[in-house]
């Protein structure tokens, strides 16, 4: 392997392509869920952990895990594109000033990508003093792949997909100014087939044509224009009869359906008093299947970690919110709730 690669997550840095493969574990003083609490500190750390590595001169690659990025897919058909981009980066928890972004819009759809730059700018800073270049800093989510333990085979196939590479490059991104609009030439959007430009002449043609014959229906209809041929049929009078019924049968109300994964609406309020835990919640809750979050901050640090869902969701939606806030949180309260609202997931984070 020629190039550097390094992979980095919230606890931790991995580099491929040394001598050996050398993986530095953030101090918990200096660096939690991804966020830097010393700066200072933490280049500190980056030093010396280079510093004691026989690195040549040489390019690298920033791979970023999973719960380092916040993506999501925009519905931007009949919306203003900036209004639903601020929306959704307002429920990213991090810094305006240091959240760097890559759009890529496709059939009125605006899929968002968006990290805190300042983890990965400081490594770039330390990598170059040791005259490495790092040229790409790209999610790992977005390659074809089934990561859970990254192996050097995984990080040869990555380096092949050039093309996302540069696609989802965090180093070019272009953060959306205040008060301006996106312009599309900012945004890298798929050019329009042949064979979908035919579509659209065909399927106007279509609309065309039954606009058309509407409008003579209507004329002949109407008797505007004379046709021999064409008559309004003349409806005679009916007469009715009441038939008196003996018995009322009674129909069952139909049962409603168990709300599931992908329907059920999720808010997650961070009560625990550390920034960004409800975003990396959301990011482990829509990696297995839920789809419809919202976070936010709660009026008042809890102690412990509540979870507040509606009786009409699935056993399987429930108890696969359960299973994720486990992993993080030992002392979880649920309850069922007593009446139906906004939302059919309500989790609000403790300390514990």
């Amino acid at each position: 392997m020629k190039l550097l690669v390094c992979y980095l997550s919230s606890t931790y840095l991995e580099l491929f392509g040394a001598s050996n493969n050398q993986r530095l574990t953030f101090p918990q003083e200096v660096v939690q869920y991804g966020e830097i609490l010393e700066e200072n500190k933490f280049k500190e750390v980056l030093l010396g952990f280079v510093g004691k590595l026989k690195l040549k001169k040489n390019k690298g690659v920033i791979l970023l895990s999973p719960e380092l990025v916040f993506s999501s897919e925009l519905d931007i058909s009949s919306k203003n594109k900036k209004e639903i981009l601020d929306q959704f980066l307002a429920t990213v928890p991090v810094g305006k000033n240091n959240v760097a972004t890559v759009l890529l819009e496709k059939n009125n759809k605006l899929k968002v990508c968006a990290v805190n730059k300042k983890f990965y700018e400081i490594i770039c800073q330390v990598f170059k003093q040791k005259s490495i270049e790092i040229y790409s800093v790209a999610p790992v989510n977005v390659f074809p792949l089934k990561l859970k333990n990254i192996t050097l085979q995984q990080i040869n196939q990555i380096l092949n997909e050039k093309k996302l590479l540069e696609t989802y490059n965090f180093l070019q991104s272009k953060q959306p100014e205040n008060n301006q609009d996106i312009e599309q030439n900012d945004l890298p959007v798929q050019n329009v087939t042949k064979q979908s430009m035919q579509k659209q002449y065909v399927m106007f043609g279509i609309s065309l044509l039954l606009f058309v014959g509407a409008i003579i229906y209507y004329l002949l209809w109407s008797e505007t224009i004379i046709n021999p041929w064409f008559k309004k049929s003349v409806s005679l009078p009916v007469k009715t009869r009441l038939i008196p019924t003996s018995t009322i049968i009674t129909q069952p109300s139909p049962i409603a359906k168990p709300i599931e994964k992908p329907a059920a609406t999720i808010q997650i309020l961070n009560g625990s008093g550390i920034e960004g835990k409800a975003g990396i919640l959301s990011n482990l809750l829509s990696g297995v299947g839920y789809k419809n979050i919202t976070v936010g901050n709660a009026d008042n640090l809890e102690q412990k970690t509540s979870i507040i869902y509606n009786k009409q969701l699935s056993k399987d939606a429930v108890d696969g919110v359960l299973t994720v806030v486990k992993k993080d949180f030992s002392n979880v309260l649920s309850q069922e709730a007593t009446a139906s609202g906004k939302f059919d997931i309500i989790i609000i984070l403790g300390k514990d």
